[in-house]
C-alpha cells in the first residue's frame, strides 16, 4: 500500500470537497451526500468543518449604503483618501471577523493592483484575523516585509507571524 505524503489530511480534502459541490456546484447536502456515497449527516458534518477551517469564502460585489455614507463622511472630516467600514456582524468584543473580511478584501484589491510590489505587515489579531479571511491567489512578484523589525528569514515558527502566512497564501515572497 503506497504511502500518503506527510501532512496530508483527507478528511480535510474530503471536507473541502463537499463544501465544494454544495457552495459552488449548487448540490443540496442530500446530493453532495449521494454523490461521495455519504450518509447526509456526514456530509453536512464535512460541509461545515470546510465552513469552520476557513475554505469557504463568500464575495459580494457591491456597497453598502450606510457603510459608503460613513466612509465618505470620515474622508472629508479627517482628510483621509481612502477609508473603508466593515458592517456590524454583531460580534461581542473586537469584530475579528468583520474586520478580518474587510482587511481581506482590501489586501487582495491592494496586491491585484499590482502597483505596490514591496508591501510592509505589522502584527496582531485583527491582521491576523484579515489573513484567516484571505482565499489563496497569486501575487507573484510581491515581498512582505516586516514593519517591526527583528524577524529572522524562518521567523514562521511564531504562531503570531502573519506575513509568513500571508507569503503561503498568495505565493508572494516574505
Amino acid at each position: 500500500m503506497p504511502k500518503r505524503p506527510a501532512g496530508l489530511d483527507p478528511e480535510g480534502s474530503l471536507a473541502t470537497r463537499a463544501a465544494w459541490l454544495h457552495y459552488a456546484g449548487g448540490l443540496t447536502q442530500a446530493e453532495v451526500a449521494k454523490r461521495l456515497g455519504l450518509p447526509s449527516v456526514k456530509a453536512h458534518r464535512l460541509i461545515a468543518r470546510a465552513v469552520a477551517d476557513g475554505a469557504v469564502k463568500v464575495s459580494i460585489d457591491g456597497e453598502v449604503v450606510e457603510c459608503a455614507l460613513l466612509e465618505n463622511q470620515l474622508c472629508d472630516r479627517f482628510g483621509l483618501g481612502f477609508c473603508e467600514v466593515a458592517p456590524d456582524l454583531g460580534e461581542d468584543g473586537l469584530p475579528l471577523r468583520a474586520l478580518g473580511l474587510a482587511g481581506a478584501s482590501f489586501l487582495r484589491r491592494e496586491m491585484e493592483r499590482g502597483e505596490d510590489r514591496v508591501i510592509g505587515i505589522g502584527h496582531g489579531r485583527t491582521l491576523a484575523a484579515a489573513v484567516h479571511q484571505l482565499p489563496r491567489f497569486e501575487a507573484a512578484g510581491v515581498r512582505f516585509v516586516s514593519l517591526l523589525g527583528g524577524l529572522t528569514r524562518n521567523y514562521a515558527a511564531n504562531p503570531h507571524d502573519v506575513m509568513h502566512r500571508l507569503a503561503e497564501k498568495t505565493g508572494a515572497q516574505a
